[in-house]
C-alpha cells in the first residue's frame, strides 16, 4: 500500500515534531525523517498495520543513546547498549513478519563503525557491528528490506586511500561478510540502497574526484554486481546526499546540487542501460620535498577558503612578501565540500602544486549534515595534514569559525562545532602540527568593535573584515612556523687555558630536528655571570649555524657564568632562548711560593736543626671556599711519592716550623690548598735543604 504524507505536522508525546514531509514510497532508504526544537533528527517507519515506529539520538554531554518508539503503544527503549561514546545518523526498518530492524553509526574504542539490532517478538537483540576494521571510519549508513523482509545495508568507509561504499546483507541466519562495492580513486559517499521488484538490492551513491561530481548507481542480480552507471555528472557543483525509492520497476532519485534539489523518475531497464561510468584514476607524482618552495603556500578548505578568490588569501600575500620578499598562494577551496571530499581531493592537489606550506580550514560543511561524526571530521582533516607531511609539506591546521545564522542558535550545531575543534586542538598538539586557533580569533574579536558577528557576512562566510582578520591569524601562524627552534643539549665544560691563571668555558650543542625546514644564518650565544636575573644576558657571539660549538676564553676563574642560546633564521626571525647552562667546575690552586729556611741551635753536644717553611695563599681560590693547609715531608734524596703529611694548618696560617730536626739529614717540602667540601690542590712546588 502506498503511504502519502503532504504537510503534516503533528507535535508527537516525545517532544518530536513531526511534519511538512512528502513520501511516496513502498521500499527504500526514503524514511521521514522528524525534527525536534533542539535540532535532533528522528527517523519514521511503519509496520504492517501501519503504526508508526521512530529511532532517534539522545545525549546528555558525555554518552549517546539510539532510542527507539512504538508510538502506537508510547514504549520506548534504548538498543545501543554499552556503545555510548558516539551515536548518530539511525535508521529504523519494520518488516512484514514483525522485526524490527535499528541501524546507525556509532563508535567503541575505535573509530565510527556500523552497528546494528533487531527486535523480534518482545525481545531486542544486542548490538551487532557489520564492518570488519575499526582503525578508519565508516558511516552515512542505508538499508533496505527485500521482500522476504530481510536488510542490506551500505556505508561508506575510508580504507587508508579514499571513501568507498562498502554492504552487507542478512539471509535469515547471519550477516554476509563485508563486501566492497567500490574501488576507485574518488570519495564515494552517501549510499542509499532499494530493492528493485523486492529482489534486485539498487545501491546509488554520490562520488567527488578533480573538479567533477558524479551521481552513479550499481545493481545486483543473482551473484554478480552490474558495471558502475552514471545517473548524472556535475563539473562545477558538488552532488550529495541522493535519496532512492522505488516502487515496482520504477525509481524515483533525488539529489542536492548547487544549493537545489534535483530529481530523477525512471524506469529500471532504461537505468539499468544508461551510461556506464568511466573509472576514475590519477597519475601525478608529488614534487619531492628538496623541490618544495618555501615561498608557496597551498590554502585548502571549503567555501569559507574558496571565497571566489576575494577572500583571506588577497589580504595574506601582501603580509608574506613584506616579510619574505616573496609569495605564490593557490587557493584550494571548494564550495560545499565535506572533509571526506578534501581527503580523497588532497593527493591530487598536493602533487599540483610546489607549495611548501599547505594552511587547511575545513569541517564548517560536516557540522552541519549530521550523518557525520566530529570524530570522523577530525580523522580526515589528520590524515590530510600527514598527506601533506609525508610529501615534504608543513600544514597548518585551523579551527573552523563560529556561525551565526539559525544553525548557530541551536545547541546541537553549537556542540558539534566546539566538539570539532576541541579534536583539531588535539591532534596538533599531539602531532605537533601548527594549530591557528581561527574560531578563538573570532570569538575574541572586541565587543567595542561589535564582537564576533561583525565579522560575518551571510551567517556562516566571513565579510571583508572578517578576512582580513582571519589572513592576520594565518600570518602569525606562518610565522611561527617559520620562526627557527633553539639549539638542544647545551652543555658546558671548563678547563684552565695554557697559563693556568685563565679558563676557557667550552660550549656544544646539537641541531633543533624542527629547524629542518627552517634556512638559518647563525646560532646567538648570550652570557651573564650565574646567579644574575635573566635580564642581565647579553649578546656575546654569532656562530654559523654548520657550527655547534664555541669557547669563552681568557676569563676570570673566580668569575661564574652561565649561558643560553638562539637560532636565527634567513628572515632574521629569532627563536626563543635554549635552557640555560651554568658553570659548575671548581679549581684548586696551590699555594704560591713556598721558601725554606733552615736554622741551627748549637747546644752542648750537638746542634738543634728547624726548618721552616713560609708559602702565600693563591688569590685564585675563593677564601670562603678554603678550610687551611696541608704540609708535606721527604727526605731530600727520596722522590715525591715519598712525600708524607705532617702537619695541618689553619687558613690563616701560611708558615709551619719543623722542629728538632737531625743536623744530617735533610728534607724536602711542599704544601696543598685544603678546602672545605673536601677537595685538594695538587703539590706546590717542592722546596728542598741546601
Amino acid at each position: 500500500m502506498r503511504r502519502f504524507f503532504f504537510g503534516l505536522a503533528l507535535i508527537l508525546g516525545i517532544g518530536f515534531l513531526w511534519g511538512q514531509e512528502n513520501r511516496i514510497s513502498l521500499r527504500g532508504d526514503s524514511a521521514s525523517p522528524i525534527i525536534d526544537r533542539l535540532g535532533r533528527l528522528a527517523i519514521i517507519d511503519f509496520d504492517g498495520a501501519s503504526e508508526p515506529w521512530i529511532t532517534w539520538i539522545e545525549e546528555d554531554g558525555r554518552n549517546f543513546r539510539v532510542r527507539v518508539a512504538d508510538l502506537a503503544l508510547s514504549r520506548t527503549w534504548t538498543v545501543n547498549g554499552p556503545y555510548t561514546a558516539s551515536a548518530l545518523n539511525p535508521k529504523i526498518l519494520v518488516s512484514g513478519r514483525g522485526e524490527v530492524w535499528v541501524f546507525w553509526t556509532g563508535r567503541d574504542k575505535g573509530r565510527d563503525e556500523i552497528f546494528g539490532c533487531v527486535r523480534r517478538g518482545e525481545i531486542w537483540s544486542g548490538p551487532f557491528r557489520l564492518n570488519e576494521d575499526d582503525r578508519y571510519p565508516h558511516l552515512s549508513q542505508s538499508a533496505a528490506l527485500d521482500a522476504d523482509g530481510r536488510p542490506r545495508v551500505v556505508w561508506s568507509a575510508y580504507d587508508g586511500r579514499d571513501y568507498e561504499i562498502f554492504s552487507s546483507a542478512w539471509n535469515g541466519e547471519r550477516w554476509s561478510p563485508e563486501e566492497r562495492i567500490t574501488d576507485d580513486i574518488g570519495a564515494d559517499t552517501s549510499p542509499v540502497i532499494a530493492f528493485v521488484g523486492g529482489t534486485i538490492p539498487l545501491i546509488a551513491w554520490s562520488r567527488s574526484f578533480g573538479g567533477a561530481s558524479f551521481l552513479l548507481a550499481r545493481y545486483k542480480e543473482r551473484a554478480d554486481w552490474s558495471a558502475e552507471i552514471e545517473i548524472v555528472a556535475d563539473r562545477r557543483n558538488l552532488i550529495r546526499f541522493p535519496k532512492i525509492a522505488v516502487l515496482d520497476d520504477r525509481i524515483g532519485l533525488t539529489w542536492e546540487t548547487g544549493g537545489n534539489v534535483e530529481s530523477l523518475l525512471t524506469g529500471f531497464i532504461d537505468l539499468a542501460g544508461g551510461t556506464k561510468a568511466v573509472s576514475s584514476s590519477m597519475d601525478m607524482a608529488a614534487p619531492a620535498a628538496a623541490a618544495r618552495d618555501e615561498n608557496q603556500y597551498t590554502t585548502f578548505g571549503d567555501s569559507i577558503t574558496y571565497a571566489d578568490n576575494d577572500g583571506y588569501q588577497i589580504r595574506l600575500k601582501p603580509l608574506l612578501v613584506q616579510k619574505y620578499s616573496s609569495a605564490i598562494l593557490w587557493n584550494e577551496g571548494r564550495d560545499g565540500e565535506t572533509t571526506m571530499g578534501g581527503l580523497t581531493r588532497i593527493d591530487q592537489v598536493i602533487a599540483a602544486r610546489a607549495a611548501k606550506y599547505l594552511l587547511l580550514m575545513e569541517g564548517t560543511n560536516d557540522v552541519i549534515f549530521l550523518q557525520i561524526s566530529m570524530d570522523t571530521a577530525a580523522f580526515d582533516l589528520e590524515e590530510m595534514a600527514l598527506k601533506s607531511q609525508s610529501a615534504g609539506m608543513i600544514p597548518l591546521i585551523a579551527t573552523i569559525i563560529p556561525r551565526a545564522d539559525w544553525r548557530g542558535t541551536i545547541p546541537l550545531y553549537q556542540g558539534r562545532i566546539i566538539d570539532l575543534n576541541d579534536k583539531i586542538r588535539r591532534i596538533a598538539e599531539a602531532r605537533r602540527f601548527r594549530m591557528v586557533d581561527q574560531y578563538d580569533v573570532f570569538m575574541s574579536y572586541p565587543d567595542s568593535l561589535g564582537g564576533w558577528t561583525a565579522l560575518i557576512d551571510d551567517g556562516v562566510h566571513p565579510n571583508l573584515i572578517g578576512y582580513e582578520v582571519m589572513a592576520k591569524a594565518w600570518f602569525s601562524g606562518i610565522v611561527v612556523q617559520k620562526s627557527p627552534h633553539p639549539p638542544q643539549s647545551l652543555s658546558l665544560s671548563t678547563q684552565l687555558d695554557g697559563t693556568g691563571t685563565r679558563k676557557i668555558n667550552a660550549m656544544s650543542w646539537q641541531a633543533n630536528p624542527e629547524n629542518a625546514a627552517i634556512p638559518l644564518r647563525y646560532y646567538r650565544v648570550y652570557r651573564k655571570q650565574a646567579g644574575q636575573e635573566d635580564m642581565f644576558y647579553a649578546f656575546l657571539a654569532s656562530v654559523s649555524s654548520g657550527t655547534l660549538q664555541y669557547e669563552d676564553a681568557g676569563l676570570d676563574v673566580k668569575t661564574k657564568y652561565a649561558y643560553r642560546l638562539t637560532a636565527l633564521s634567513q628572515w632574521n626571525d629569532e627563536s626563543g632562548p635554549s635552557p640555560s647552562v651554568a658553570e659548575t667546575k671548581k679549581f684548586e690552586f696551590v699555594p704560591l711560593n713556598p721558601v725554606l729556611r733552615t736554622t741551627l741551635v748549637r747546644l752542648r753536644t750537638t746542634k738543634d736543626k728547624t726548618n721552616t717553611v713560609f708559602f702565600e695563599k693563591n688569590s685564585l681560590n675563593e677564601d670562603s671556599d678554603v678550610s687551611g693547609y696541608r704540609v708535606y715531608r721527604r727526605k731530600a734524596e727520596e722522590g715525591d711519592e715519598r712525600l708524607a703529611p705532617v702537619s695541618l694548618l689553619g687558613v690563616s696560617s701560611l708558615r709551619y716550623r719543623d722542629l728538632h730536626l737531625p743536623e744530617k739529614q735533610k728534607y724536602a717540602y711542599a704544601i696543598m690548598t685544603i678546602f672545605k667540601d673536601g677537595r685538594e690542590s695538587r703539590f706546590s712546588v717542592v722546596v728542598s735543604e741546601k
